[in-house]
C-alpha cells in the first residue's frame, strides 16, 4: 500500500500512471495480461497461469485510460486519476 499525502493550496488531482513488466531473473514469463475492474476500483495483471498476479487501484479511483494494441495505434501505459482535492490536505490511498 502507498498513502499519498497532499496539502494544496488549489485543486489538484493526482494520476497514477504504471506500464506492466513481468520478467522472473531477468527472464520473460509467458503470455500476460491487463484488465481495469470497476467493482474493486483496480488493475488485475500477470501472466497466463495466474502463478504472478496482482492489484492496483484506490477506493478513489476517477478516469481510468488502460493500455491497448490494434493495428492503427497503442498505449502501452495504463493509469487512473485519484480524485480531487480542491484545496487544503487530504490522503490518498493506493
Amino acid at each position: 500500500m502507498v498513502l499519498i499525502e497532499v496539502e494544496t493550496a488549489g485543486p489538484l488531482d493526482v494520476q497514477v500512471c504504471f506500464e506492466r513488466d513481468f520478467s522472473w531473473s531477468g527472464r520473460r514469463v509467458g503470455r500476460t495480461f491487463t484488465y481495469w475492474d470497476p467493482n474493486l476500483k483496480a488493475f488485475y495483471f500477470g501472466e497466463e497461469t495466474k502463478k504472478f498476479s496482482a492489484f492496483v487501484g484506490s477506493p478513489t479511483t476517477g478516469e481510468v485510460q488502460q493500455e491497448y494494441d490494434t493495428n492503427y495505434s497503442s498505449q502501452k501505459e495504463s493509469s487512473f486519476h485519484l480524485g480531487v482535492i480542491n484545496k487544503g490536505k487530504e490522503t490518498r490511498l493506493l
